[in-house]
């Protein structure tokens, strides 16, 4: 940790193991797994079910990661084919769990009927309350 830095804290969630990996290899450092070993996180699940919010979250913490070991012409190249990516994916997602939705209140699928309701109000959320945002911001 001496040789390569401690956690950056520029990353609040998401990355930053991924960026203290790539540190450690360039330090020509080897990553290994160890199937064995367990890990018990006490905290709330942060992506079991990741909300609008969290996602901004995830998408923040990727383009510092990018600019920090891509620079900023290469993220700035992703940025214009991921964003636009992102936002179409959302409106298709909206689509297709609004119509799941509807087909399971028809069949009185109470289960489908929540999740895709939950996937309904996650898209909307984002495309209209951070889409703005993270085409532009972030």
């Amino acid at each position: 940790m001496e040789e390569i830095g401690l956690w950056d804290e520029s990353f609040f969630m998401y990355y930053e193991d991924v960026d203290l990996c790539l540190r450690i290899r360039k330090a020509g450092r080897r990553i290994t797994y160890v199937g064995e070993s367990v890990i018990t996180h006490l905290g709330g699940k942060s992506s079991s079910q990741i909300s609008a919010e969290k996602r901004i979250m995830l998408y923040r913490s990727l383009f510092i990661y990018l600019r920090k070991h891509k620079g900023r012409q290469a993220t700035a190249l992703f940025s214009l084919i991921f964003k636009p990516a992102v936002i179409i994916k959302d409106i298709l997602n909206l689509i297709t769990s609004f119509t799941t939705y509807i087909f399971s209140v028809l069949i009185f699928d109470r289960n489908r009927q929540v999740k895709s309701l939950a996937k309904v109000i996650n898209s909307a959320v984002f495309l209209t309350r951070y889409s703005w945002r993270f085409l532009f911001k972030i």
